[in-house]
């Protein structure tokens, strides 16, 4: 339960994060963020957007430099995730 509480815990700051490094036009894909990330099993948290043209901002293509955002937040909060599972089983 408590390694749930942690993938649950970061899935949602990652999330977040990720939401606030999407490029802003419309903000529908900030906004896709927030609503399709979830918990989706016991170890698993889906950090996904909602919209068509989230994976050309993330990975461009051959007309359009990619603007990752997904990644970024990953990265950004990945020691403070395996710090915080290393707590727990210490």
């Amino acid at each position: 339960p408590k390694a749930r509480a942690i993938v649950n815990q970061y899935g949602i700051a990652i999330s977040g994060e990720a939401a606030k490094r999407a490029p802003l036009d419309t903000g529908a894909l900030r906004n896709s963020i927030l609503a399709a990330s979830q918990m989706i099993a016991d170890m698993t948290y889906r950090i996904q957007d909602g919209v068509e043209y989230g994976i050309f901002q993330e990975l461009g293509t051959g007309k359009m430099a990619a603007q990752p955002f997904i990644v970024p937040a990953i990265e950004a909060w990945r020691e403070k995730f395996l710090k915080a599972f290393g707590e727990l089983f210490k």
